[in-house]
């Protein structure tokens, strides 16, 4: 059976985009390939697969994720892994995934990167802002070093692999959209998850699920909201961790449950979803909330400029612009009609999205890249 080296530079206990992805899929794909898991040591462990954890550091985290501790050992963990691999189905974006990546090329496997992340924009939000200069290096840096070295790059949607060619990327690309899981997220009574949680049935929730970090902007939701605050009777629903969570606490009718393992009955207490990112691929935030029949405001980045309608199944605004998120939440909030219409939409483009096909369509090109 063919060896297939998975690579995270993400793990258990996070449970963010590239989580959910490798949750969703593995278990899809592990008849057909001899699974093996390389991944930074959280100090957790997945049931039934093979892992080799990499120690991480203790001082340094970007976007809320501790990196690869830098030592001989981890190399040497990282090259054994590969070396014994047939496939490196790297997730990127950070160390393990670039060593990996490297020793792939060395020792002659085929290496294939799933582009979860938009790397250079990623980067250019946590960057310190005097070394932002350097952005432009680091993106010629990615395209030419990284991506082009590849055997096969998988890309979430389509007009990504033009973007990639418009700033240089020869490697061989496919496109393998990503899912939601619409038999568990699903709509369900508003009033009543609402008070299982805790909320008064009577205010509208307005919320977001994710990481609370800068590349999220999720400060710019907390602006808007505090501006219409006195205007209707409403709460901002926080559900995540992050290194920004200090500006959310102790603010007038903003609730912030933490990390959650079981976000489905948040997302079913929302009136509206709202992502406000800065960059984002597929974001599965948005298409898990409009499983569940929510209406979402987000900007018009990556694959959201693609599947959510403007005035179908949501409503857009540009990257950082408070004043038009104010405009939007006022639309949605003062019309329960419109907020029934986009979310029964919401719900209808959600149903188009499968992590069965996504699996399926991952181990068709694994198998034949191996032939």
């Amino acid at each position: 059976m063919t060896k297939l080296l998975i690579v995270t530079d993400t793990y258990l206990p996070k449970i963010d985009g590239i989580m959910r992805f490798l949750m969703e899929v593995v278990p899809r794909i592990q008849d057909s390939f001899d699974v093996t898991l390389l991944v930074p040591d959280f100090h957790n462990h997945w049931e039934g697969y093979n892992e080799v954890k990499v120690s991480v550091s203790r001082v340094i985290s970007l976007s809320g994720y501790a990196p690869m501790k830098i030592s001989f050992s981890n190399v040497r963990k990282i090259r054994n892994a590969v070396k014994e691999a047939d496939i490196v189905f790297i997730q990127g974006p950070a160390l393990i995934s670039y060593l990996a990546l490297l020793y792939g090329r060395k020792f002659g496997k085929k290496v294939v990167h799933f582009i979860h992340l938009i790397m250079w924009e990623l980067y250019a939000k946590n960057l310190p802002r005097l070394l932002r200069w350097s952005n432009r290096l680091l993106r010629r840096m990615t395209i030419s070093r990284w991506y082009n070295l590849c055997d096969l790059l998988l890309v979430p949607y389509k007009s990504l692999v033009a973007e990639l060619v418009m700033l240089g990327v020869t490697a061989p690309t496919k496109v393998v959209r990503l899912g939601v899981d619409t038999s568990t997220f699903v709509p369900t009574d508003k009033a009543a998850v609402k008070q299982k949680l805790g909320i008064d049935p009577q205010k509208l929730v307005i919320g977001y699920v994710g990481r609370i970090s800068k590349e999220k902007n999720v400060v710019v939701l907390l602006d808007a909201f505090q501006r219409v605050i006195h205007e209707f009777n409403a709460v901002l629903l926080i559900v995540g961790s992050g290194i920004d969570m200090k500006k959310f606490q102790n603010i007038d009718r903003v609730i912030i449950p933490g990390f959650q393992h079981d976000v489905i009955p948040y997302y079913q207490a929302m009136d509206i979803f709202v992502m406000p990112s800065l960059t984002e691929t597929t974001s599965l935030a948005t298409l898990e909330a409009m499983s569940c029949g929510v209406p979402v405001i987000t900007t018009r980045v990556g694959f959201l400029r693609d599947y959510v309608r403007k005035d179908y199944n949501g409503l857009t605004f540009p990257r950082g612009n408070t004043y038009t998120l104010v405009l939007q939440l006022r639309k949605l909030l003062g019309d329960a009609a419109m907020r029934v219409k986009l979310g029964e939409n919401a719900r209808q483009t959600a149903l188009s999205f499968s992590w069965e096909h996504t699996a399926q369509k991952i181990k068709e090109i694994l198998s034949n890249l191996d032939q």
